[in-house]
Formats: structure tokens, C-alpha cells, sequence
């Protein structure tokens, strides 16, 4: 990833750094000034370092119920892209097609939090490709940012009717016991109109934009089991930009949302900004592009 920009704020335990990151020099995106964060059209990862407060992903999750789970990198090709890490020292394990989803990899950042290496297409698809320039050897892209849910009929009702996002992919696994469902900020639809057909699975991979993998664990939705989504967990929020922010928070509040923080400016993006949480608590900031 390339650093885009580098923020300071006073937080509640003392100054916090902001590092934001992000695939732009691949999409085609201009770079506009470190103050313009709002004109930028890809996904941008957060690094917040608050030394106070900080800790590993194993601290934080003793028990296995953080709700977060990992983000997700889409590439062309996995097994380049996982020996140029371990050239580079970095521990990752074996490429493999799991089930019919996709063939993929797991890696761990310097604070425990997980990484998924997805590949475009199969393995049985798979053909080998010009290597890029890239570190990882193809172009890749912020692919997949995972949550895991209790109730899908609310989350689903929250993202879909209250966040305006796109339904493009419902994946239930069998032999694991759970499902999967991805949702997108986006116009397109899927080449195959049935939501559950895996001959959308790899067009899905290849979409130059973030997807929100949402994971419902069978079973979680029974009694009072929740998930740990605070920011001890290392998850602070995800942020989407928007316009009328006043009308989208009493929107959200219709559908399922808490709204934590009305509209107030914030110094960090020079825009207006508002929080809301998810039916499973997560933290979702919007921010206003007007």
C-alpha cells in the first residue's frame, strides 16, 4: 500500500496518529492534496495508533468472539503474491481452494489482526499472468472488509435499506456452518441474477471496489450471545462518505441504527461527520462530501 496521508488528533487518552493507506496509484486515481481525503475514489485503510490504548488482536479476542475479523485482499494471482511476502519474511499459510469461494490465504499483521489473499479466479481457472511491478506481483485491490454478525435479517435491513448498498453475493457454507454475504456501494449487478449461484464468485473477486463481507456464524442468533465490536478489539469504524448527512442518520435510525454522534464537524477529514451503530453494535461513521 502507498501512505496517502498522516493526521494527528487529540483523542481521549492524548494525541493519536492517523496513518491512511491505499491502493490509489492502481485505479487510476489522482492523488489530490494530504488535506483532500474526500476526493479520493478508492478505499482507504486506517492505521490509528493511540499508544495508551493499544492492543494485539490476541489480547483482545481471549475468547474467539471479537466480531471483526479481517480484511481481505483481491489479486490476480495468490501465489505470487504469497512468495514475495515470505521472501520478504513474513509468515503465511499454505494457498488453497476452499470449497467453491475461492482460492485464498491467510497472513497476520505486526498486531496479530488477520489478512486474506484472494484470488481473481479458481484454481481450476487459474492461468498464469505477466508479473506487475507490484510488491505482490499483480495489482491488488482492498477487496473485502469482514464483520460478523448475529441476526441477518437486521443486518441485512440496516445495510440494504438504511446504507443503500447492493446485495451481490450470498454464499452459505455447509460443512462450516455459516454464511456469507457481500454487499457493495454499487450500481452493477451480479452477471447471474440468482444471488446464490457460484458463477457470480469470481466475477465477484475481480471488482475493483471494497465489498462488506458480513459472516453469520449458524447459531449465534439463539439466546443472548453477542459479539465484542468495541474498539478494544483493534476495529474502530467503518466510514462511508455521503451527502445530506442529516437525512441518512434519521434514515438509519429507522432501520435499525443507534445514532451515538449527530452531525458535528470533525478536524481529522475537515468535513461534517456522524456516528452510528449497526444492529450488532459496530461503529459506522458517515461523513459528508457536500
Amino acid at each position: 500500500m502507498r501512505l496517502i496521508a498522516e493526521r494527528k488528533q487529540a483523542g481521549v487518552t492524548g494525541v493519536e496518529r492517523h496513518y491512511f493507506l491505499g491502493y490509489c496509484e492502481l485505479h487510476g486515481s489522482s492523488t489530490p492534496a494530504d488535506e483532500d481525503l474526500l476526493g479520493r475514489q478508492e478505499t482507504l485503510l486506517d492505521l490509528l495508533y493511540a499508544p495508551a490504548r493499544a492492543v494485539t488482536a490476541q489480547e483482545s479476542d481471549p475468547i474467539g468472539k471479537a466480531g471483526y475479523w479481517k480484511i481481505g485482499i483481491t489479486l490476480a494471482d495468490v501465489d505470487l503474491a504469497r512468495q514475495s511476502l515470505i521472501d520478504a519474511g513474513v509468515q503465511v499459510s499454505d494457498a488453497r481452494q476452499f470449497l467453491d469461494v475461492g482460492y485464498l490465504c491467510h497472513l497476520k499483521d505486526p498486531d496479530g489482526h488477520s489478512i486474506e489473499l484472494l484470488q481473481h479466479r479458481f484454481a481450476h481457472d487459474h492461468e498464469s499472468s505477466p508479473q506487475s511491478l507490484h510488491r505482490l506481483r499483480s495489482a491488488p485491490t482492498l477487496g473485502q472488509i469482514t464483520l460478523r454478525i448475529k441476526d441477518p435479517a437486521a443486518s441485512l435491513r440496516f445495510y440494504i435499506e438504511g446504507m443503500g448498498m447492493r446485495l451481490l453475493s450470498r454464499q452459505v457454507i455447509e460443512l462450516y456452518r455459516f454464511t456469507l454475504y457481500f454487499l457493495a456501494c454499487t450500481d452493477e449487478e451480479p452477471p447471474i441474477a440468482d444471488i446464490d449461484s457460484v458463477g457470480n464468485r469470481e466475477w465477484l473477486w475481480q471488482r475493483p471496489y471494497t465489498v462488506l463481507e458480513l459472516q453469520h456464524i449458524w447459531g449465534t442468533e439463539e439466546g443472548d450471545f453477542s459479539y465484542r465490536v468495541g474498539s478494544d478489539t483493534g476495529f474502530e469504524h467503518i466510514s462511508f462518505a455521503t451527502d445530506e448527512i442529516d437525512r441518512k442518520v434519521d434514515s438509519l435510525a429507522n432501520w435499525g441504527g443507534t445514532v451515538t454522534t449527530s452531525s458535528c464537524r470533525d478536524t481529522l477529514v475537515l468535513a461534517n461527520t456522524a456516528t452510528v451503530l449497526d444492529p450488532d453494535g459496530y461503529s459506522i461513521r458517515l461523513i459528508e462530501t457536500g
